[in-house]
């Protein structure tokens, strides 16, 4: 039997997933990270404009920003704006049916749904973490 594993899903969008697929029954948890969009906008937005000035240095080498770009549809800052509701009312649908707790799915229920301001975020990852050093303290 092949170890369980922790499963970060971003959104219930097709494109990401066939990599990550709710169906994985070796899966722990799947993750539905869902900051406010007033949270992750306005990081996006600075980190854009200092990449545009040079300020930072850009997501991958040869990928500078360009002002056209920036204000353009197909901007990231224009995506996250326009996406940002879609996303989120799928992750809803999904938590549904499979929400840890409440999902109509009960043998696959494995959705954590992490949101507000980071704090949930950080307190279940602590677990986790906690709960790898506890397991490799019995194991040595």
């Amino acid at each position: 039997m092949k170890k369980p594993r922790i499963s970060y899903v971003s959104n219930s969008n097709n494109r990401i997933d066939p990599m990550l697929p709710s169906t994985n029954r070796y899966s722990l948890t799947h993750v539905g990270l869902d900051p406010p969009l007033l949270l992750y906008l306005p990081r996006l937005v600075i980190r854009t404009f200092l990449r545009l000035f040079r300020l930072r240095p850009p997501c991958a080498p040869g990928c500078e920003e360009r002002i056209g770009e920036v204000f353009s549809k197909k901007s990231i800052i224009c995506w996250c704006i326009s996406n940002h509701w879609n996303n989120r009312e799928q992750n809803k649908k999904r938590m549904q049916q499979i929400g840890l707790g409440i999902g109509s799915d009960v043998e696959r229920r494995r959705m954590r749904r992490m949101g507000g301001w980071g704090s949930e975020l950080k307190r279940w990852l602590g677990d986790v973490q906690k709960m790898v050093e506890s397991r490799r303290a019995k194991r040595d």
